[in-house]
């Protein structure tokens, strides 16, 4: 595996590693939401505060995840292909493969 390619898989392992970022790029999936709209909805669902909900976005913005545009954040096409990989992961079953062993 190349040395940029592994350097990308810690990058994306960064991003999916806190929940929280990843709820944030849930919620801009249908929208492209101000810092007070999108606090307010985190709140809701996550304990959050001002400094750490700054954090989350920073990094987002920082690995392409998302871009702010007019003081709304919007999710880049990186950050809504992870979302709907994601989406695909939760879908998926967890069944077993068949594999079958052949000795020749």
């Amino acid at each position: 595996m190349e040395g940029k390619k592994t350097d990308e898989i810690f990058l994306i392992s960064d991003v999916f590693a806190s929940r929280k970022r990843v709820l944030l790029m849930f919620m801009l999936k249908e929208n492209y939401l101000g810092y007070v709209r999108l606090s307010n909805l985190m709140s809701k669902l996550v304990k959050i505060g001002s400094s750490e909900m700054y954090k989350h976005l920073h990094m987002l913005e920082k690995y392409g995840m998302i871009v702010k545009q007019d003081r709304k954040f919007i999710l880049t096409k990186k950050g809504l292909t992870a979302v709907e990989c994601i989406e695909k992961i939760i879908d998926a079953e967890p069944a077993k493969p068949n594999i079958k062993v052949v000795w020749e």
